[in-house]
């Protein structure tokens, strides 16, 4: 563990810590009977909690908080852990426990992670945590919020994001930094796959309050440009290196004549919704030539999208995955590739219905047609494949070529030919990024 994640307090004892509370601006004073008992109440809960966690290993309290997995935020039975011993009743230990919690998160005796905060639904420790971490920092930050016509929510949501940076970090809000809420916003597009929610706002009320020097909006800070069609395949982490091949070479043959957002699109169709949902569901698959069941399942399950913790909701853009996935095996199929082996590397779509023999579809399809693809392989392609044999000139004429003016028809048809005999190609490079057909 990094020193860095010890908290100025992590090596004090149990007696220790509750001498720290009375230090805490939400602390009950000892004034009135009632608050002598609530006083009570959170040093009683605050000492449970440090029993329970020394009966983990650890050098410290940071340490002794992580390996009893309550950092991760997936299981909170350990409330019930906690309480066990003690004999009142089930709602008045719970709410003990969970008093003595915010006083050990208020103190800072231990620095909690963004799953933990995630997962901890409370708003009465956030309403004491900005009181404890800078009451007039905070005051200023809603000044700005009310100057920029922010509804209370939205002002609510931009604070709350900024109590969770002080708790991770153990920082004033006037300490924070640029940085403390990069790493934030980094953790939430690693996890979730979007930014915190009022996050941006945050950024910008602490620039108006003059907490932070960068004068830039937080998306142009993180803004890290397009990404490269190898790193667009792999945020789904594709587990089958030559299926992530395909794909990637697929979608940058397709890269050039397609817009940033269409390609994003398309790869949310081809790696997220089909290939990364073939491999979750039927794990040990790594072809592209799928089983006539693994399709027909793929296709029902793409009718709804199922998140974990919600009912599944219908898709509406099902007609769109499935097309784009239609069009990914017809281009492979027209691209005639073959396996090491000599045969044809086809692989059936999994979206097209089944075409009835003798049908004049079939017809059709069985006559004879023009071949299309790289002679010499496209740059990139993998090493298993073995590109198809050069166009024949008779079947040379079946290119669409293109259509110079009359003055410079000569001219241009000489420089092509010079250029194709010197890098000795008698056909386009690639099938993928014309999009033409050919009959």
């Amino acid at each position: 563990m990094l020193t860095a994640d010890r908290g100025p307090f992590d090596g004090l004892s149990v007696e220790g810590v509750l001498e720290l509370l009375p230090s805490l601006t939400t602390f009950p004073p000892a004034t009135s009977r009632r608050s002598r008992s609530k006083r009570a109440d959170r040093s009683r809960g605050t000492a449970r909690i440090l029993h329970w966690l020394l009966s983990f290993p650890g050098d410290g309290w940071q340490e002794r908080w992580l390996v009893s997995g309550v950092d991760s935020g997936l299981d909170w039975g350990w409330i019930d852990l906690v309480t066990a011993e003690y004999g009142s009743a089930e709602a008045p230990r719970r709410a003990m426990t969970a008093e003595g919690l915010g006083c050990v998160l208020l103190a800072r005796v231990v620095r909690p992670s963004y799953e933990f905060l995630q997962g901890y639904r409370t708003s009465g420790l956030y309403r004491h945590a900005k009181q404890e971490f800078g009451a007039e920092q905070f005051d200023r930050i809603r000044q700005a919020g009310l100057a920029r016509a922010m509804i209370p929510s939205q002002l609510s949501t931009a604070e709350n994001s900024l109590v969770k940076v002080a708790f991770r970090t153990g920082r004033d809000l006037d300490r924070l930094t640029a940085e403390d809420l990069i790493a934030y916003h980094e953790w939430s597009r690693e996890t979730f796959a979007k930014a915190p929610a009022g996050l941006h706002a945050a950024w910008d009320l602490m620039c108006d309050a003059g907490l932070l020097s960068d004068v830039l909006p937080l998306r142009r800070t993180v803004a890290r440009g397009q990404l490269s069609t190898a790193a667009m395949v792999d945020r789904y982490s594709i587990q089958c290196r030559p299926v992530r091949d395909v794909l990637v070479r697929y979608l940058e043959e397709r890269r050039p004549s397609l817009d940033y957002t269409s390609l994003q699109h398309l790869a949310s169709q081809l790696v997220g919704a089909f290939s990364a949902d073939i491999e979750k569901h039927h794990p040990g698959i790594d072809t592209l030539d799928l089983p006539t069941e693994v399709a027909q399942a793929w296709k029902e399950r793409i009718r709804f999208i199922t998140r974990e913790g919600k009912d599944p909701i219908p898709r509406q853009t099902r007609t769109a995955v499935l097309t784009g996935v239609r069009a990914f095996y017809l281009d492979i199929q027209r691209g005639h590739w073959r396996s090491r082996a000599g045969r044809p590397g086809r692989s059936p779509v999994p979206s097209a219905r089944p075409t009835p023999a003798g049908s004049p579809r079939s017809r059709r399809r069985s006559g004879p047609g023009c071949t299309s693809g790289c002679a010499n392989g496209c740059p990139g392609s993998p090493s298993w494949w073995i590109p198809p044999k050069p166009i024949t000139p008779r079947r040379r004429n079946c290119w669409p070529q293109p259509r110079p003016l009359p003055s410079e028809r000569s001219s241009i048809t000489e420089a092509g030919d010079i250029a194709a005999s010197a890098a000795g190609r008698t056909e386009p490079r690639s099938a993928f990024s014309t999009g033409l057909r050919w009959c």
